[in-house]
């Protein structure tokens, strides 16, 4: 009898003679307890449980998502800033110019400033004025100059780029609350005087164009388009150049996806190429860049074929922090775990199709004590839900199905044939909960195990096992009589609205003399 623990780096091989690797809406957990059965073990990801009522009109996927420091929440769907409130109802704030595309948002605690490639916008907080910015000297109003396609906020100054060239500009200080330190309110009748031509800076380590520029740790970061990134930092000299480059901080790894920049606390994560062209995945430490992304996961990215439109944010919850990274056109979504330093899949199941998509989660905040997501299709928001084991639809009261699916490392045997009388899943048996509709479902729910023995390539027939009713904590999840192969890969499935924690598989089976 063997057991096989499941792997605690999915996605680390590049190569499938290595083993298939799947690992779609499980995330690792570190076992703290010298009793536990495994030194790790996977947990199924949060549900989506919609948040306010089901949308009667669909104005198309979320573009941004934005909590302010007073604790107030707004998304853009299409061309609507809309804010959300504790019950989940919205609140039409103003219409943007545009209606697809990435909405970069950042406040200053007054006010809220948003790009999306066509204008700039505020809204004021003290009374939701919402403006177009009108200002001569901000990008884009006048004829001739390029609007921004992201912002920021660092020590009082708002900071704009300016697509296509390596420069980037910056308000007056305290922007639209105090103007130069003299407590003038924000005009958005007479906008002039709060930007200046003057007030600029740029990238000028490398020869490629500012990609994205983003606040990390209070420095700014300036992503070029091909292969390199640097840091500016605030010198303090209001009467000179305000921003300069931190000495030695010029990294030779671009950034051709710019949409996947994104920060959790000191970090900095983003999706890049090197000076060789190597894609990777990339965090930093302090002003030094780390690949987090393994040879699995690159290969995954290089296959896609598109990935430039990778759209990336972060969040934490049940003391684990992600990235994760949107593919549009790949249809795929790959999650980063900051605390195990191990990847995952999310996928959405197709109910109508039985196929699988990209994750719907898209964007996040944090408010009202929940975290709140929009959705990539629709204006649908959900809360991240640790005790909700399915997903809500997006346009209507139905639910989706989470399909979880692990596969095991190659049980080789030393290349000698294996016949499998039983395979056993360990996992937290006796976990059925009984799910409000006439089916029945998740009262009884059960596992799927296939196996493959061409290392993941083709697989059986999925053969099903109950995990348990509620309170069969003794049941015995096993498949009886699974042949014989050498070489096999062990794929463990489950759909049911239930928690599941998967631990490991125990094998009973004797080797073969031919």
């Amino acid at each position: 009898m063997t057991t096989i623990p499941l792997g605690d780096k999915p996605y680390a091989t590049a190569y499938y003679a290595l083993g298939s690797e799947i690992c779609q809406n499980l995330f690792l957990e570190n076992s703290q307890s010298e009793n536990s059965k495994a030194q790790y073990y996977l947990l199924k990801i949060p549900g989506l449980r919609r948040f306010g009522s089901v949308p009667t009109i669909n104005y198309s996927a979320c573009r941004c998502n934005f909590t302010s420091t007073g604790y107030r929440t707004f998304v853009v769907n299409g061309n609507r800033l809309s804010e959300i409130l504790f019950d989940g109802s919205q609140i039409l704030r103003g219409l943007l110019n545009t209606a697809g595309g990435v909405v970069s948002a950042v406040e200053n605690g007054n006010l809220l400033l948003l790009v999306d490639g066509t204008n700039g916008y505020i809204l004021r907080y003290s009374d939701n004025n919402f403006t177009v910015i009108s200002d001569p000297y901000f990008p884009g109003v006048a004829a001739g100059t390029v609007p921004p396609t992201c912002c920021t906020y660092l020590d009082t100054y708002f900071i704009v780029n300016v697509p296509g060239t390596n420069t980037y500009y910056y308000s007056s200080s305290y922007y639209m609350s105090e103007e130069n330190n003299s407590a003038t309110p924000y005009d958005p009748v007479n906008q002039q005087g709060y930007w200046n031509p003057l007030y600029s800076g740029a990238k000028i380590g490398k020869a490629d164009n500012i990609a994205w520029l983003i606040n990390c740790n209070n420095y700014l970061w300036l992503f070029g388009e091909d292969n390199s990134c640097e840091v500016h930092y605030d010198t303090g000299n209001y009467n000179g150049q305000l921003f300069a480059r931190y000495q030695g901080a010029i990294i030779n790894v671009g950034c051709r996806a710019k949409n996947s920049v994104a920060t959790y606390q000191n970090n900095v994560f983003f999706l890049g190429t090197d000076l060789a062209g190597t894609i990777g995945v990339f965090s930093n430490d302090g002003m030094a860049p780390i690949r987090i992304s393994t040879r699995g996961i690159e290969q995954l990215i290089e296959s896609m074929g598109s990935w430039s439109d990778c759209q990336a944010f972060c969040y934490a919850q049940s003391g684990h922090a992600f990235y994760v990274m949107q593919f549009p056109t790949a249809n795929r979504t790959l999650v980063y775990d900051m605390v195990t330093n191990a990847w995952h899949e999310r996928t959405s199941l197709v109910q109508a199709t039985g196929l699988l998509a990209r994750w719907r989660g898209m964007y996040v905040s944090t408010n009202y004590d929940q975290i709140i997501m929009g959705d990539t299709n629709s204006s649908a928001i959900y809360s991240l839900d640790p005790t909700y084991y399915q997903n809500d639809n997006p346009t209507d009261s139905g639910i989706n199905y989470i399909r979880c699916v692990k596969t095991s490392p190659i049980n080789w045997s030393n290349g000698v044939n294996v016949i499998y009388n039983w395979i056993q899943v360990i996992c937290n048996q006796g976990s059925g909960t009984t799910v409000d509709n006439v089916d029945g479902v998740g009262t009884n729910p059960m596992i799927q195990l296939a196996w493959s023995d061409d290392t993941g390539q083709t697989w059986s027939n999925e053969r099903s096992a109950p995990i348990g009713a509620q309170g069969q904590y003794a049941k015995r999840t096993r498949v009886l009589g699974c042949g014989m192969g050498r070489n096999r890969v062990f794929r463990i499935a489950i759909s049911d609205p239930v928690p599941f924690i998967l631990v490991s598989l125990l094998i009973n089976g004797n080797p073969c003399r031919f």
